[in-house]
């Protein structure tokens, strides 16, 4: 899988750019300034719900497929870790507010 990090603080500039390089041979992640790229590209993790905000949590991972990953430290029993359509969840900033599904919560 080839990895594109995009550094714009530009929303459209992002938008676009996700839409040309939707793909599954790509990775794109978006970042609004260089210290985000720069954590966002060396950093595994996952975000993950509190107090109705989303926070990014670094995980060690283990074993990896193509739609799910073993995370062997970072997240804690009881975590609600957040999960969608991947062009959602990759461009979420520590703080954004989430709402979480009834649905989800059954997970």
């Amino acid at each position: 899988m080839d990895k594109l990090l995009l550094i714009d603080d530009e929303t459209d500039v992002q938008y676009s750019f996700r839409r040309i390089f939707d793909s599954p041979e790509v990775q794109l992640t978006t970042a609004s300034s260089g210290e985000e790229g720069l954590t966002r590209a060396e950093t595994e993790g996952v975000f993950v719900v509190r107090d109705g905000r989303v926070a990014f949590v670094s995980v060690e991972t283990g074993i990896a497929g193509d739609r799910y990953f073993e995370a062997l430290s970072g997240v804690r029993e009881g975590d609600q870790v957040v999960i969608g359509p991947f062009e959602v969840v990759r461009n979420l900033k520590d703080g954004d507010a989430v709402r979480v599904s009834s649905d989800a919560a059954r997970r």
